[in-house]
């Protein structure tokens, strides 16, 4: 399945996790290990050919990295910062699982600041 997953269904499965809706937009960034923001694979191509949330699976956006950027709500600008802390190839793995987080969001109605969360991710 891990091999399958793209950042789309990925986030699907992630938003409930913290109740956040589906219908925000959201984009996933490449990132070094300093978390220092990369290029941006946003949710939907604008041209044939580019990557997007539909068509990068996990694995093809953590081959280079263990780190990325989740940006959720560009009002919002809610940024989580995911790990990949587990890989396929290692036992007892079935399903995406939150093992940490640090910091809570904040009510909708909070100011439009920027949010920042981390949040380490392993396929269990």
């Amino acid at each position: 399945m891990y091999s399958s997953t793209t950042l789309l269904n990925f986030q699907q499965l992630a938003l409930p996790l913290f109740n956040l809706s589906e219908g925000e937009m959201g984009s996933f960034f490449y990132s070094t290990e300093d978390w220092d923001q990369g290029d941006e694979v946003p949710m939907f191509s604008m041209e044939d050919g580019m990557p997007s949330m539909e068509n990068t699976t996990v694995e093809d956006f953590f081959q280079g990295t263990a780190h990325g950027l989740y940006v959720y709500n560009f009002l919002d600008m809610n940024i989580f910062y995911v790990e990949k802390t587990k890989t396929e190839e290692e036992e007892g793995f079935e399903d995406f699982v939150v093992i940490s987080t640090v910091g809570e969001l904040p009510a909708r109605e909070s100011s439009r600041l920027p949010q920042r969360h981390q949040v380490k991710i392993l396929r269990k």
